[in-house]
């Protein structure tokens, strides 16, 4: 089967952030799977053993307390890792920026790759308006994904994400929540939102592996118009306690690295 053509820069690589607790990684295997697919695509060879071996090397230097492993297989080179805290959310109401203008997506959109430019300045623009994270959108206007996050809200009923056609980044937390919220019954459509309808639905939220669900209390439009969201908090934090009976039941599946058996 030939490559997909990526748009990227030569060189770029691909990269994972995982959740550690306990020198525990949550979610290790998908985050491999993930890697692997995006290595494969971009031609990094074994990134996938590479990195494996990496995340155990580093897991024994990690703290007892929360924190996140950010490991990198690039184009060119050997894989790198760093250590660090967790990322503090806002003390105050959760806050996302709309972007006036989107551009035409592809498949290079849905790895990690480190060709992030575009995402980091976005991010920057948010922050710089008081917002935590910016919505990515396409050239329809559609929403397709947060810089670093997915996104959900719940229109007409249903719990309503991104779908494949809009190329979003196949989140891992997203992946648990979609589902969770089927083994509980609730309806799903995974299609394009609209500005509009995240400002009117019930609940808007993001999801990120290391941080989990985040529910949205309010938009920032291109114009600088600040949207308040429905206040109302129901399926967020339902999904965000299965999800996370999911992360601790798999970190707890995870051996440790073999320095800390053996004390």
């Amino acid at each position: 089967m030939p490559k997909p053509k990526l748009k990227l820069p030569e060189g770029t690589g691909v990269y994972e952030t995982l959740a550690i607790v306990g020198r525990r990684p949550a979610f290790l295997a998908l985050h491999l799977d993930r890697l692997a697919r995006g290595a494969e695509m971009l031609g990094v060879p074994k990134a996938r053993e590479r990195v494996e071996s990496l995340i155990y090397a580093k897991l024994g230097a990690c703290p007892p307390d929360p924190v996140v492993l950010r490991v990198e297989a690039p184009g060119h080179g050997i894989p790198g890792g760093t250590v660090r805290p967790r990322k503090q959310l806002p003390a105050g109401p959760l806050v996302v920026y709309a972007p006036k203008d989107g551009k035409a997506r592809g498949v290079e959109d849905t790895i990690k790759h480190t060709a992030r430019a575009s995402k980091v300045t976005a991010r920057n623009e948010a922050q710089a308006k008081g917002a935590f994270e910016a919505l990515v959108l396409n050239e329809k206007g559609l929403v397709a994904e947060g810089t670093v996050s997915n996104v959900f809200a719940h229109v007409g009923g249903a719990l309503v994400t991104p779908g494949d056609d809009l190329f979003p980044l196949p989140g891992i937390a997203r992946r648990i929540v979609l589902e969770e919220a089927a083994r509980l019954g609730v309806p799903v459509q995974q299609r394009g939102l609209t500005v509009d309808e995240l400002a009117s639905a019930a609940e808007v939220f993001l999801t990120n592996a290391a941080v989990g669900v985040l529910s949205v209390d309010a938009l920032i439009l291109h114009d600088g118009t600040r949207v308040e969201l429905n206040s109302a908090r129901d399926l967020a934090p339902r999904l965000e306690a299965a999800r996370q009976a999911r992360e601790d039941d798999d970190r707890a599946r995870t051996p440790l690295p073999a320095a800390e058996e053996m004390e």
